[in-house]
């Protein structure tokens, strides 16, 4: 019987100790908005107004966080910013990297992770502005986002062993305010995102794109624009199938020495 315990302690010990260092899934994920600018329309040539735009009030924000699952605590670097000035963030560990950055008018986030935990990062632009009578205000921009996975892990439908999403953003809104005003025109928001899961591959795409609003009143407008990059991922560790076999024997052998202990016991 002393055999068949330290048998059983013995695979399940080798199994907790192979997961603590199975493969897991690995990913790097980038989301990136530039190549940004703005146009002016005049929507009354006879009104005597010349189309300008005004911004004040320009903010930056930016954060990069990572969390190693029993491999390092949290870790978290978060900068706030006024003006056009570059911002960055960044938090490295080893091979996993969190970063985000926003310069000449670009904005960027990344994510790296190649140990078991989380990434999650985020760049915003802020910049309130006045927008003279009857014109029209036009954003535009090039978005490109990715997610590649190129390690191990779940392909079958299981839980995830890693997965990565990347949100990129574009808005014009009334005073900083959604809905109400042009926060009800579709025409003033845009929207991209892409991600992958545990299969491995890659996801990506590229695009321009562009936001606008017609202020045909006889006054001038005061709106937002916002420009925000994020990129999260996960990848907790997955242990290989003998490891869960040889962790799944031990315990079954253990189960089966309580049992018999406990028979004698009542016997």
């Amino acid at each position: 019987m002393k055999l068949l315990s330290k048998l059983a302690v013995l695979l399940l010990g080798s199994g907790i100790a192979l997961s603590s260092g199975s493969a897991m899934a690995q990913f790097v994920s980038n989301a990136q908005i530039n190549q940004t600018g703005w146009r002016l329309v005049d929507l009354d040539v006879n009104d005597g107004i010349t189309p300008n735009i005004t911004f004040f009030d320009v903010a930056t924000h930016s954060g990069a966080a990572f969390n190693g699952f029993d491999s390092a605590g949290y870790l978290s670097d978060f900068k706030d910013g006024s003006g056009h000035n570059p911002i960055y963030t960044s938090v490295n560990y080893q091979q996993s990297r969190s970063a985000s950055s926003f310069a000449d008018g670009g904005l960027q986030s990344i994510g790296q992770l190649k140990h078991a935990g989380y990434v999650s990062t985020f760049q915003e632009f802020n910049a309130w502005f006045e927008l003279t009578p009857y014109t029209r205000l036009e954003y535009f921009g090039s978005a490109s986002a990715s997610a590649k996975n190129d390690g191990t892990g779940h392909s079958d439908g299981n839980p995830f062993s890693a997965y990565s999403s990347t949100v990129l953003q574009a808005n014009l809104t009334p005073n900083g305010q959604q809905g109400g005003g042009m926060g009800d025109d579709p025409a003033n928001h845009y929207f991209a995102s892409v991600g992958i899961g545990s299969a491995m591959g890659e996801n990506q795409f590229s695009e321009s794109f562009s936001i606008r609003y017609e202020n045909t009143n006889h006054q001038a407008f005061n709106g937002k624009l916002q420009l925000s990059t994020y990129v999260y991922g996960t990848a907790p560790a997955v242990p290989e199938p003998e490891t869960y076999a040889m962790m799944l024997g031990g315990l079954a052998l253990l189960t089966a020495y309580a049992r018999r202990r406990r028979g004698k016991q009542f016997a």
